[in-house]
């Protein structure tokens, strides 16, 4: 045989030698037990909704206990898929570190409005518009929305999605603003303070964010000369006006 020849089936060898190690050594770790689950989850600026320990539990129940399993028994894909269902979890990724570790890495979902339907139904929107339900006892410090609502609603989801975030947007009325009332059919909404017996009266068809700008400069500066507490109604539905009523005498 040539050089050359017994270059090539040495080369051969090698390769084949090298492709049986790698597939053993793999072989062997995935039969080696998970060294330790590590979860964490990530809020952002929302409030906790979801919990390691909820988490924890939720994984025992579907999957049994994840820590004690050989690796080769921990389907990422399939534990992907079961967290994403949960309607609180934005985006999962799991995946199974070199020394054996399993890594579970969780996005909540960042609600910004919560709403009241008529019939005493709850629901979130979040930062990506969509409508979560709402377990019973769980409280966020988002803005409420309620009054003429109906969540199946394309049109009103958008309506409550597009006013919460540009108050939530809002270096001042994000701290101002803790409840949206829609009245009526003609786009007229109400905003209730934090703080105050006061409404405020917008229109969110037309010039949304030229009255909030109204809005956000009242609180900076018509508020620090006058006070919010001498009125009981601000009306910023007229162009280039804000017409603020003061309370009538019993």
């Amino acid at each position: 045989m040539s050089k050359k020849g017994k270059r090539i089936v040495f080369g051969f060898v090698a390769v084949i030698l090298i492709i049986t190690i790698i597939i053993s050594a793999n072989i062997f770790m995935q039969n080696k037990n998970v060294s330790k689950l590590n979860l964490s989850i990530t809020y952002n600026n929302t409030d906790t909704i979801l919990s390691s320990n909820e988490i924890n539990i939720m994984l025992i129940n579907a999957f049994g206990n994840i820590s004690s399993k050989k690796r080769k028994e921990v389907y990422e894909e399939k534990i992907e898929k079961y967290l994403k269902e949960n309607p609180y979890v934005e985006d999962a990724k799991v995946y199974q570190t070199l020394n054996g570790e399993v890594n579970i890495d969780i996005k909540q979902r960042e609600p910004i409005v919560r709403i009241y339907t008529k019939n005493n139904k709850s629901y979130y929107v979040d930062k990506k518009k969509k409508v979560i339900p709402i377990n019973q006892g769980e409280i966020t410090d988002v803005v409420v929305a309620s009054g003429r609502i109906n969540p199946s609603s394309e049109k009103d989801i958008s309506k409550i999605y597009d006013l919460a975030t540009k108050l939530e947007e809002d270096s001042i009325l994000k701290y101002q603003i803790d409840q949206i009332y829609f009245s009526n059919k003609d786009e007229e909404v109400e905003l209730i303070p934090k703080i105050g017996n006061y409404t405020i009266k917008i229109n969110i068809k037309d010039s949304l964010e030229e009255q909030l700008t109204k809005l956000h400069l009242l609180y900076k500066e018509g508020f620090v000369i006058n006070g919010w507490n001498n009125y009981d109604n601000i009306d910023l539905r007229f162009k280039n006006q804000v017409v603020c009523r003061k309370p009538q005498k019993s």
